[in-house]
């Protein structure tokens, strides 16, 4: 209805292949997060957490992008980060007995309390060139940005995983 609606109104501008591009790369980085949270619904959970959780790490990978750790360390970071703070929450759930609203309720309030912490409540902005000029928003694939190939590879396993593995069946029987 909202992509109706854009290209009745802004006809020229909305429905541009620029436009059309970047709409799907903003969208690609919440797809990412919710292939790991169909994960998380199909088994009867709950995740308050998630969006705090990539703040967080997403802060992290800025504050050290800002230093010149390069693209490497940077997304290495980002990925431990966030695989530390669901550490927590499994560890919280499975082996503490915590109520999952719970724990995740407690991680977002702790999540987005560091974010704010070492961001001292200001917005970032990376200027090293060594990480601003790797070259991944311009190198498209077939017209693909990148990271709309990277949600559509990361679905495609997260759809293998759920339904052509034992692990995905038992999660899914759940």
């Amino acid at each position: 209805a909202l992509i109706l609606v854009g290209g009745i109104t802004e006809p020229d501008s909305f429905l541009d292949t620029g436009n059309l591009q970047l709409i799907l790369t903003q969208a690609s980085v919440i797809g990412v997060v919710t292939v790991g949270m169909t994960f998380v619904i199909i088994s009867g959970g709950i995740d308050l957490s998630v969006g705090a959780m990539v703040a967080l790490a997403s802060v992290w990978a800025t504050t050290l992008a800002t230093q010149e750790y390069g693209f490497a360390g940077i997304a290495f970071t980002a990925v431990v980060v966030g695989l530390a703070a669901g550490l927590v929450n499994g560890v919280l759930i499975a082996y503490g007995g915590m109520v999952p609203f719970i724990a995740t309720l407690a991680m977002l309030a702790s999540a987005r309390g560091l974010a704010l912490q070492i961001t001292d409540g200001k917005t970032q902005i990376v200027t090293v060139d060594s990480v601003l000029n790797l070259g991944l928003p311009d190198s498209y694939l077939l017209g693909i940005p990148p990271l709309v190939i990277m949600f559509a590879a990361v679905t495609v396993i997260g759809w293998l995983v759920l339904n052509r593995t034992t692990f995905g069946r038992r999660t899914v029987a759940v």
